[in-house]
């Protein structure tokens, strides 16, 4: 097997819709472990455009070869990152900075 630039790269992707997807993608296809964290209701894109067995084309090319989890981090006391951040080294998130207080509380 080929080695890839990313091998043992360990990455928790908290994107959603097109620009973050298709970047954490990138990182998969270099050989990065990505594991996209997604709430209960799932990433937008699955809904989008034609769909498939109830996910859209859009959806399954922007993450193919990642590994998904669901986390519902509007629960009362819902923390991804002390079990999910553990394994990770680096996180990516595209959220609006008036969120970042609230949402690296819940990230751990």
């Amino acid at each position: 097997m080929t080695d890839f630039p990313l091998a043992g790269l360990k990455v928790l992707d908290f994107s959603r819709v097109v620009a973050g997807p298709y970047a954490t993608r990138m990182l998969s296809d270099l050989g990065a472990e990505v594991l996209k964290v997604e709430p209960p209701e799932g990433d937008v894109t699955r809904k989008l455009a034609k769909r498939e067995n109830g996910v859209s084309g859009n959806y399954l090319q922007l993450n193919i070869g990642k590994k998904n989890i669901c986390v519902d981090l509007k629960a009362e006391g819902a923390r991804a990152g002390s079990e999910t951040g553990s394994r990770g080294r680096y996180r990516y998130r595209e959220f609006p900075p008036r969120y970042h207080g609230q949402i690296r509380y819940r990230l751990g």
